[in-house]
């Protein structure tokens, strides 16, 4: 059996730190870009090392990759958490239950001194580790 790795690229909405900008749903308030986003407990890589150790997939599964949204609120805790592109049932909710263990473990985003909730978007691969040539 192949051993499955996770490997996680994070697109935390980080492509742009502007301070000046600060986009909102309009439909849920909840902020994509802020003068400060949130962070996780010990930085990045803590957080992709959490998400990892904490999914536990079932036997054999698909090889893809779950596309997770999820927002980080004012007090840390992690909520409307869902699948936007998924693999299978036990795979996204897999990924899910990962995410939500990370509720409280972040330092929320600030815009204007205040803290504003923040979403996220997280692509988690599923599949064997990839190797590269090293030619």
């Amino acid at each position: 059996m192949l051993k499955y790795t996770l490997c996680l690229l994070l697109i935390c909405v980080i492509t742009s730190t502007n301070a000046a900008f600060a986009q909102q749903d309009s439909t849920a308030h909840k902020y994509t870009y802020t003068e400060t986003l949130p962070v996780f407990e010990g930085g990045e890589q803590a957080m992709f090392r959490f998400v990892m150790s904490n999914i536990k997939l079932p036997k054999n599964p698909p090889k893809g990759t779950v596309v997770l949204s999820y927002v980080v609120e004012k007090d840390g805790a992690i909520a409307d958490d869902q699948v936007v592109s998924g693999l299978s049932p036990a795979v996204n909710a897999a990924c899910i239950k990962a995410v939500e263990k990370m509720s409280g473990k972040w330092v929320p985003g600030t815009q204007n001194g205040k803290k504003v909730p923040v979403r996220f978007t997280m692509p988690i691969n599923i599949g064997p580790p990839k190797h590269k040539d090293r030619n």
